[in-house]
């Protein structure tokens, strides 16, 4: 585990609702869901070093996924 890690700023400031609507927000404006959904992997992969908000922000993302197929 690397507790040194700085997550880039707009990956720590979110919760996730706020990545949900994020998701569905840009789905509904046309992008496809995987590229909805990979937009946050970035953040999730830095945050996963770090904190434990990127468990469950991985966890959210699956579940989205499976229910928007």
């Amino acid at each position: 585990m690397d507790h040194n890690c700085t997550p880039p700023r707009e990956c720590t400031a979110i919760s996730l609702a706020d990545i949900r609507i994020d998701i569905m927000s840009g789905i509904q404006m046309g992008r496809s869901r995987r590229s909805a959904i990979e937009g946050w992997k970035d953040c999730t992969l830095i945050a996963l070093t770090c904190t434990k908000l990127a468990t469950r922000v991985v966890e959210l993302i699956q579940v989205l996924g499976h229910q928007l197929r």
